[in-house]
């Protein structure tokens, strides 16, 4: 009898490279959360609460790692609901399972669209086939409607053939798990709402896992790094078997070796970013407060004396002691640095800097990251990065002061960045931006920023290709105002600033640091721009005021007329609807040149001012 071979088959199909994988990422969580630090998804200011694996029983159909976490400032929830496919594509039966689960977890009304997110995490070796999804999140993300959303992704050139896939592939995935539950807007949010994320952690080698691990070198200098790493995955084995669930108050039963040395790293590293009297007392009475005391006398390093809120004297010398800690820990990390090749960095906290914080080269890099999470940089390399649509916020500072308005707008623009690597790229890079945004319709500006790159020029101006919009929202009318208010204080000497988008951030939707335009018009285009956009804003209040859609022209802008005659004629406009407004109209001229008149007129479609010829009489000898 004859008898068929087995087949060889790869490794990654017929082991568990998958749940591996999984693993990797479910640990990697766990160590952000013993060690306080953030991590992907979590907001701002928030801190990861407790871990939930395998939460299909709880109802999370998003089930692989569910993570809470906690405002400390507002009490306020956030949920992130993880599922991991170490290999995914748009096009495979994967794809379309994880994106109609998550589809069920975001119309559920347990789930809260300000703070919550759905994170589908693939290997990295997957970013390519999952470009096209990536950027259509990055489309809905930076877009305020469907119908706009999705003019980007059909439109040639824009956009390509890889996202238009990837939109239909996520569009018939939700609509077979939930069609009842589908509408484009309810579709446009749940898209906001996802995140696809590629983490380089399919074995032990991977460059994300030598981060865990190097992260893990850093925060516990004295223990062994590949222990506490596989203590980790074997701790997300023995919850992933249990659907378990762990926080900081349970970890003495999975991992009690490990308890107060992550106890101590977490109170450190809080005590290195605080500054307050009540901050210090509150670390003081802290559980591993004692344990830390002993932990500093053990390593050499200065002990933390006792705080009197009423003592200058106990403050500069805990700030002094606190300085000696963060130089011996620099010296403990050097020798790291010798070990594995990677340098540490020590980030200090800036509290409250009175002068305006402009863009430097890590804040661009930071921008960078957001567009582009999942890109890795090649050593000695030149790269130019592209955003086609990018959101961006205008106000206005007080250079001498620092002071920042409270008025703010938002326009949209084209940005590049430039960026240069060396022989470490993760440490070595320099980048280089140009960015360009303006306002659409009535909204009549203009502008430029760069970053290190000298031919390019900044500027502020007024846009010459104005249009009018057929319908103006009431978030339009807000930024319509605060343009007016914002060119009101650079009127007085105040600088225009541009905060850049961060694609892909809930909390943070714009990065802190600011670019300075330096270059702006002349006083006399500053008090036309200004001139402009009042003459739009009292039109739009005369307008809703009384109930009638009035247009914009050329004629509207001419400087002779003023807003006491632009009030006059939209009165006489009112007094002449009896009860409706009367098709044709043509009112008294408000403004007269030599052999021309401005008045209001109504006809089909178009209600407003217009500048007519006069017609003189003909005279007969």
């Amino acid at each position: 009898m004859m008898f068929n071979k087995k087949q060889i088959a790869s490794p990654s199909s017929t082991g568990d490279r998958g749940g591996a994988f999984e693993r990797r990422v479910q640990a990697s969580r766990l160590l952000a959360m013993c060690l306080g630090l953030p991590c992907a998804g979590v907001p701002t200011g928030y801190s990861i609460q407790k871990l939930q694996f395998q939460g299909r029983v709880l109802g999370h159909n998003t089930d692989d790692l569910i993570i809470t976490s906690v405002c400390a400032r507002t009490g306020e929830n956030a949920v992130v609901r993880m599922q991991m496919k170490r290999t995914l594509t748009p096009s495979s039966n994967d794809f379309k399972e994880a994106v109609g689960l998550a589809w069920l977890d975001f119309v559920d009304p347990s789930f809260n669209k300000n703070f919550d997110q759905i994170q589908i995490v693939f290997d990295s070796s997957s970013l390519g086939q999952m470009k096209g999804a990536q950027q259509i999140v990055a489309f809905a993300r930076s877009t305020l409607t469907h119908d706009v959303w999705k003019t980007k992704v059909n439109t040639k050139d824009f956009s390509n053939e890889k996202n238009r896939k990837a939109y239909d592939a996520m569009e018939s995935a939700v609509k077979i798990y939930d069609l009842d539950a589908f509408s484009d807007d309810r579709f446009h949010e749940f898209v906001k709402s996802i995140e696809f994320l590629g983490e380089s952690l399919d074995s032990d080698n991977d460059a994300g896992t030598n981060t865990q691990k190097q992260l893990i070198s850093q925060q516990l200098p004295s223990l062994d790094k590949n222990m506490v790493w596989a203590r980790l995955v074997l701790v997300c084995v023995e919850l992933n078997g249990v659907a378990g669930e762990v926080s900081l108050s349970n970890l003495n039963a999975f991992m009690p070796e490990l308890v107060d040395d992550f106890g101590i790293a977490r109170l450190l590293l809080r005590a290195m970013g605080t500054s307050t009297e009540s901050g210090l007392l509150e670390i003081k009475q802290h559980e591993f407060y004692e344990k830390l005391q002993k932990k500093l006398l053990l390593i050499g390093s200065p002990v933390m004396p006792t705080v009197n809120p009423n003592s200058t004297k106990d403050k500069s010398e805990f700030a002094s002691q606190k300085l000696s800690l963060a130089i011996s820990e620099a010296s403990k990390n050097q020798a790291l640095t010798e070990q594995d090749g990677v340098s540490s960095t020590i980030h200090a906290t800036n509290k409250g800097a009175s002068t305006i914080k402009q863009f430097t080269n890590d804040s661009i890099g930071e921008i960078l990251d957001s567009w582009f999470p999942d890109y890795e940089h090649i050593a000695n390399t030149n790269i130019r990065f592209r955003i086609q649509e990018l959101q961006c916020e205008l106000f206005a500072a007080n250079i001498q002061t620092g002071e920042l308005s409270e008025e703010r707008f938002e326009t949209t623009a084209y940005a590049e960045i430039l960026v240069s690597t060396g022989e470490a790229p993760f440490l070595e890079r320099k980048h280089k931006l140009w960015v360009s945004g303006q306002g659409h319709d009535e909204l009549e500006v203009t502008w430029q920023f760069s970053f290190n790159m000298s031919k390019q020029k900044d500027y502020f101006a007024r846009s010459k290709h104005f249009s009018s919009s057929f319908f103006a929202s009431n978030y339009f009318r807000e930024k319509l105002n605060a343009y007016e208010k914002v060119l009101d204080k650079i009127l007085a000497g105040w600088k225009p600033v541009v905060r850049l988008g961060m694609l892909g951030k809930k909390e943070e939707r714009f990065h802190n640091d600011l670019g300075l335009i330096s270059n702006i018009p002349r006083n006399d285009e500053l008090l036309e721009m200004s001139r402009r956009i009042k003459v739009i804003n009292l039109i739009l209040n005369l307008a809703e005021k009384n109930g009638i859609h009035l247009r914009f022209s050329d004629a509207a802008f001419d400087k002779m007329l003023t807003e006491e005659l632009i009030v006059t004629a939209v009165q006489d406009l009112v007094n002449a609807c009896t009860p409706r407004l009367p098709n044709p109209y043509r009112s008294v001229a408000y403004v007269r040149g030599e052999d021309w008149e401005i008045c209001m007129i109504v006809k089909n479609f178009f209600i407003g001012f217009q500048k007519l010829k006069i017609i003189k009489p003909s005279v007969r000898f």
